[in-house]
């Protein structure tokens, strides 16, 4: 008979304890969401170049809008890299330590900065359709307010990270995340709706007013589709599988293509105005359609002939204005325009 193996010099498992958690769904997932939100970054701050190259002239406050969510993404990449780094290269000896202590301060820190940065990106868009959508600012005003709440909660998960002695503590709080992704999910949707319907009631029925209407419902329905489908899978592996970091990676994605979004809607102006007459740092879009001087039923298909008698001059000219309002001034110029002239009127 032969000996049975001898396996005292083969070192115990250190992770054996601890079968709940995946490591290929805990650190292996966070480091997939690492190298996406790096390369997410990569992109907006690309963004940013083109932005401040395009629209110099832009307001301060817009600059400054840009500024800080750029740089609070970036600072978002550097908690994600140390989180990774911290756990794959300084405990690659221990790996015991995920499971048994305290999380490291990067991760704790990380959910406050990244709903912030997502709220900050997405108030641009709140306030987009503030104004130009007058009729609806209570519906806007419950949609912010779910996007707000979505800080809330990541907030109060990241206070409780901070007091839990291990991952499997903290990790109990999951369905904080859960609440959050979905009520700022169920905001971005009220929002896109808001602005489809305000578009599609803005139809004029001139062929280049209405391109420049379906080009922004695209881009709209598109740009929120994409978001949409980030946070129904963050909610659905946040429910269905909180025991690990799948939906943390996630969250850190979702927060850049927030930050992405924001930086395309503010690139693509000039894009937009080709499609009509632009104002290229306004972001306004002019159409217009003249019927030439002179042009009567009897004289189409036939030649123009000269008599001595002054001839009658009909004009008719038909302008359609649709208007992306960039900042506060440009809907202050508006409304004083239209005082001015409703002044005129009746003076007349």
């Amino acid at each position: 008979m032969s000996a049975a193996p001898n396996d005292a010099g083969v070192p115990a498992d250190p992770v054996a304890g601890f079968p709940q958690i995946s490591v290929d769904n805990s650190l292996g997932a966070w480091l997939l969401g690492v190298a996406a939100s790096l390369l997410l970054n990569g992109i907006l701050i690309h963004q940013m170049y083109h932005y401040f190259s395009l629209y110099p002239k832009d307001r301060l406050l817009l600059k400054t809008w840009v500024s800080v969510v750029v740089v609070l993404e970036t600072f978002i990449s550097v908690l994600i890299l140390h989180t990774a780094y911290f756990y794959l290269i300084n405990m690659y000896w221990n790996p015991a330590y995920f499971f048994i202590s305290p999380t490291v301060w990067s991760l704790n820190v990380l959910p406050i900065p990244g709903t912030i940065a997502a709220l900050i990106s997405q108030t641009f868009f709140v306030r987009r359709v503030w104004l130009i959508a007058p009729k609806f600012k209570v519906v806007v005003g419950a949609a912010f307010c779910l996007i707000a709440g979505n800080v809330v909660c990541f907030t109060v998960l990241s206070v409780k990270m901070f007091k839990a002695a291990g991952i499997l503590d903290w990790l109990k709080f999951s369905w904080l995340a859960s609440v959050g992704s979905s009520i700022q999910m169920g905001g971005d949707i009220i929002l896109t709706l808001v602005l489809i319907y305000v578009l599609r009631k803005s139809r004029t029925g001139m062929n280049k007013t209405d391109s420049m209407l379906d080009v922004l419902i695209a881009y709209a329905v598109s740009t929120g589709a994409i978001n949409c489908v980030v946070h129904i899978l963050n909610v659905v592996f946040s429910i269905v599988w909180p025991d690990n970091l799948i939906y943390a990676a996630l969250s850190c994605i979702l927060t850049k293509l927030y930050a992405n979004t924001f930086l395309v809607a503010l690139n693509t102006r000039k894009f937009l105005g080709g499609i009509g007459n632009s104002d290229e740092q306004t972001g306004s879009y002019k159409f217009s359609a003249n019927i030439p001087r002179g042009l009567s039923d009897n004289r189409i298909n036939r030649p123009l002939t000269t008599t001595n008698t002054t001839p009658t001059t009909i004009e008719l000219k038909v302008v359609t204005e649709t208007q992306m309002i960039a900042d506060d001034d440009e809907l202050d110029q508006m409304r004083t325009k239209r005082s001015l002239g409703d002044h005129s009127r009746s003076m007349a």
